[in-house]
């Protein structure tokens, strides 16, 4: 006997339906989906560049290479075909140096960097930097110095992001402290002692004597002066300290000092990477634009069309004003070369890496003008930004750049020369850096300090060695020792 089958309902046949129809649209959904992402992905990602068109030379075996010779110029064939746009040692660095001024408030000290040229002021910061680092101390916004127009930019918040925002928004330090241009001096905190101060700072400041980082010739003056302070002026002694200011002269000859001491100036962790390598990370670092400035920068770009130059673009940097007069040549061993002999290397530079545009920095306007003729000659696009006018007469250059930069400020405070502003002379040598660290090759003279910062933030920013031609020495930074070698002799690095 054959048993009957029961037969669905109705309403089991209509759900079983819909599950189907549904399943259906799930399934073509998700095709549909794989497909976009598919096409998402590919868009995405970062297309390969054209052969040799960023013109990258892996770091491996080369850091030194900067710091011997007065030029790159590696073969074709040994350069990357695409840009590497990761550097694993690069990105502890930042963690480590974001971890001292955005998640932790450390025993903070103000930097005071160098005096003269923007140029030498930056360079100079890299001391106190690297002392923060071995001493794991916050490192505060330095003063601009000769730099600061005393009404609305003072320090380096004003055309940099901040080196601390934490401990700045905490210990509250007023803005007219940053004007000090003094050596190891303190900055007095307010006389109320809340709590969070009580946390933050330990007065001991012995262990600046206990730890080999400083050394102890270094030691006394400040420790003395900051106890005397502490014990006699200041009426929240036990509950908070003052910050202390340090002045980058006072670090110059101590452990730091790469001419004298060698790797041993190099924090052990990065030691590997050699001096050069060191130094560019911490001043891509230091000179990472604020807001304002990225924007200005971009804009800068735009107008003058740098932004749709055909790539490599091959950077210039030709340095005159104070550097052609008085005895400044002599003193820096640096001479300055008429137009003709960059351009003849830039058309060799040409011919060999297959260059199609070139920028070019300068502070002579003369420059620009034989640019324009030398353009249309060679057929070499040249892009540039046209230098301000500074009213700063360089007849006597052999006057200290403060105090030349001093008169001009009180020119500015009186109304007499209203288109000279220090701080944004600073902006806009910083653009020309800027502009100069995005080219693909470079050509300078390494006796400037400039033109060592730039090449320096050209390879952090790309985490490669590119070719550059120096006219006159190697690459070094030993602020104020002269370590330096140019062809026409040793000078302050």
């Amino acid at each position: 006997m054959i048993s009957s089958i029961p037969r669905r309902s109705t309403q089991q046949e209509n759900c079983n339906g819909r599950k189907e129809k549904m399943q259906k649209k799930i399934a073509l959904m998700m095709m549909v989906y794989y497909h976009l992402s598919q096409k998402f992905i590919l868009v995405a990602q970062k297309p390969i560049l054209r052969k040799h068109e960023y013109l990258c030379i892996p770091w491996n075996g080369h850091e030194a290479i900067v710091e011997e010779m007065r030029e790159f110029l590696p073969e074709m064939k040994d350069i990357m075909t695409t840009a590497t746009m990761y550097d694993n040692d690069a990105e502890m660095l930042k963690q480590e140096l974001r971890l001292l001024s955005n998640q932790k408030c450390q025993r903070p000290f103000l930097p005071i960097g160098g005096t003269n040229a923007w140029g030498s002021h930056v360079n100079a910061l890299i001391f106190p930097l690297t002392y923060a680092i071995v001493m794991n101390r916050s490192f505060l916004s330095p003063p601009l110095g000769a730099y600061a127009n005393s009404t609305s930019c003072i320090d380096w918040r004003c055309i940099f992001r901040s080196t601390a925002p934490v401990c700045e928004r905490i210990t509250r330090v007023r803005r007219e402290e940053r004007r000090l241009n003094v050596g190891l001096s303190s900055s007095p905190t307010p006389k109320k002692c809340p709590n969070i101060k009580k946390q933050l700072f330990s007065c001991d400041y012995k262990s600046l004597e206990q730890n080999g980082a400083l050394r102890a010739s270094l030691v006394p003056d400040w420790y003395k002066e900051q106890k005397l302070r502490i014990n006699t002026n200041n009426p929240c002694a036990h509950e908070e300290c003052e910050i202390p200011a340090l002045k980058a002269s006072a670090l110059k000859k101590g452990q730091f000092s790469y001419g004298i001491h060698g790797n041993i100036a190099i924090p052990k962790k990065w030691r590997h990477r050699g001096h050069f390598w060191f130094v560019a990370q911490l001043l891509a670092w230091l000179l990472r634009p604020n807001t304002k400035t990225k924007r200005h920068i971009q804009s800068i770009r735009k107008i003058i069309g740098l932004d749709r130059a055909p790539r490599p673009i091959l950077g210039i940097h030709i340095r005159r004003g104070d550097a052609c007069q008085g005895s400044q040549p002599n003193a820096k061993m640096r001479r300055c070369d008429p137009f003709e002999i960059y351009w003849k290397r830039a058309l060799q530079l040409r011919t060999q890496y297959n260059l199609k545009s070139v920028f070019i920095a300068s502070d002579d306007p003369q420059i620009f003008h034989n640019a324009s003729i030398a353009t249309i000659r060679d057929n070499f696009p040249v892009f540039f930004v046209p230098p301000i006018k500074t009213h700063i007469s360089f007849v006597d250059a052999d006057r200290n750049w403060d105090l030349i930069l001093s008169e001009a400020r009180q020119s500015y405070r009186a109304n007499q020369h209203l288109n000279f502003d220090p701080a944004a002379l600073a902006i806009n040598i910083f653009t020309d850096i800027s502009l100069l660290a995005r080219c693909d090759a470079f050509l300078g003279k390494f006796t400037s300090n400039v033109d060592r910062i730039a090449y320096a933030l050209l390879t952090a920013h790309s985490h490669c060695l590119k070719p550059f031609v120096s006219l006159d020495s190697i690459w070094c930074h030993d602020w104020s020792n002269r370590v330096g070698k140019s062809i026409h002799g040793s000078f302050l690095c």
